[in-house]
């Protein structure tokens, strides 16, 4: 259980390094389809801001692919 604990660790973090990629900005620079796309993942609760970084909420990781799909069409 601690490697599947470990892996996840590491999925979430891959997730704010992949937005972070694909905006190439800050958060409070991102552009607006970007921030759209991070407000409706909010509003679903998938997706947690802080001023520095996103972060998969625990609903999130239970549901990554839909996350993740936010980003990648």
């Amino acid at each position: 259980r601690a490697h599947v604990a470990a892996a996840q660790a590491a999925c979430m973090q891959g997730v704010g390094d992949l937005v972070g990629a694909c905006i190439d900005l800050g958060i409070a620079e991102a552009t607006p389809a970007v921030d759209q796309e991070v407000a409706v993942a909010e509003a679903r609760g998938l997706l947690l801001r802080d001023p520095s970084r996103l972060t998969a909420s625990r609903e999130g990781q239970l549901f990554l692919n839909d996350l993740l799909q936010y980003f990648l069409t």
